[in-house]
């Protein structure tokens, strides 16, 4: 529950000191400098993390410690050592993150979602893009003022952000390093970036909750909640007796071009462990695929099943590209999107990957699946 009360003695105390300077002391702390963590040594304890490849966190005696590797830079690991506020803090070109932090910015849609699995939407205290929130206790914060609104993920204001009380930001990284990342460490502020998005396995991008559990303090549930969502995935999976004949694409039109996910991405794997036959499944990445309007129109000739077209009605797709009726699938085949409820979706389905399995397998495996968790079939 949050407090409109808390959120003014956050303002008055910190608002109008720290805020209406923030710019001066972003330029004055920016003449300092910070060297990049590179090569950074790994612990001689297990890894807890299983299925991620950018997520890496150890067990330490007297700390954890936390390393998010870069996927276009692997000489570049963040590295973070989480101590408990009782504990002696030291450093090694490391940020000391006092555990459990309490006063998360939390900049994307998939960390609201890990939060509140946890009951943990209370340790936020701004989150970007608010209109897109689905948490009822979020949207109950932004609406009293205990969670204050930056704006949009890629214009966050800083004078809010810092106005927040922020100890810890969480952001995705999608331009590199947050702006004024350096700066702001030299103000007791914290970034970490989350890859969860960059992750080629369902099960790799929901350990990432993994990192909001050692944050708050509550490992112990989120390694509880992760390990009953990979029995369930598995148990998904072995439904799956073999790959079915009605053939698959995912995607959409953007003007001339269609964007579907490449082979080697988390989608494309969602859809393989679901039995589906994903007629893109070999080709090459992690992100989109990108195909002309004549292939496109060749490559799903035979196809039955359009998944994540982005709109709520077949209707809405024509609407958006009259193209799309020439599709085969548009014609004679279903289309299943999530657009019925997109906050919903992209708040949760990161950290329900059994769930959204548990959609594609009834899709695939059934005519006319019911009470499907994301997905409704469009009309």
């Amino acid at each position: 529950m949050f407090s409109r009360e808390i959120f003014q003695i956050r303002m008055n105390n910190i608002k109008f000191f720290i805020a209406s300077n923030c710019i001066f002391w972003l330029l004055i702390l920016g003449a300092c400098s910070q060297n990049e963590v590179k090569n950074s040594q790994v612990p001689s304890v297990k890894n807890s993390c299983k299925y991620s490849k950018w997520l890496q966190i150890y067990e330490l005696e007297k700390s954890i410690e936390i390393k998010v590797l870069h996927p276009d830079h692997p000489e570049i690991i963040y590295s973070f050592s989480c101590k408990k506020k009782n504990a002696n803090a030291s450093s090694n070109n490391k940020d000391n993150v006092l555990i459990p932090c309490l006063n998360i910015a939390s900049l994307s849609s998939t960390h609201i979602g890990m939060l509140s699995v946890l009951n943990s939407e209370d340790a936020i205290c701004a989150v970007s893009d608010s209109k897109f929130v689905y948490n009822p206790s979020v949207k109950q914060g932004l609406q009293s003022g205990a969670i204050l609104s930056l704006g949009s993920s890629q214009e966050i204001s800083m004078e809010l952000l810092i106005s927040s009380g922020a100890k810890t930001i969480v952001h995705s990284a999608f331009s590199g390093d947050f702006p004024h990342r350096k700066e702001l460490k030299k103000m007791g502020i914290t970034c970490i970036p989350n890859f969860d998005w960059r992750e080629e396995d369902p099960l790799g991008k929901a350990e990432w909750l993994l990192l909001f559990g050692y944050l708050t303090g509550k490992e112990e549930q989120a390694k509880k909640l992760f390990s009953e969502l990979v029995i369930s995935y598995k148990a998904t999976m072995k439904k799956v007796k073999k790959q079915t004949k009605d053939q698959l694409i995912s995607g959409n039109f953007m003007r001339d071009y269609w964007y579907a996910p490449a082979g080697e991405s988390y989608n494309a794997k969602l859809f393989k462990d679901a039995g589906m036959n994903y007629i893109y499944s070999k080709t090459k990445g992690t992100g989109s695929y990108t195909v002309s309007m004549e292939k496109i129109l060749m490559d799903t000739k035979d196809v039955k099943i359009w998944i994540n077209p982005g709109f709520r009605s077949r209707a809405e797709i024509i609407k958006s590209n009259a193209k799309a009726k020439r599709l085969n699938c548009f014609q004679n085949g279903k289309i299943y999107c999530y657009s019925n409820d997109l906050n919903k979706f992209w708040e949760l389905s990161a950290v329900q990957p059994h769930l959204l399995l548990a959609d594609l397998y009834s899709i695939s495996s059934i005519p006319s699946p019911k009470n499907l968790n994301f997905y409704i079939e469009l009309k």
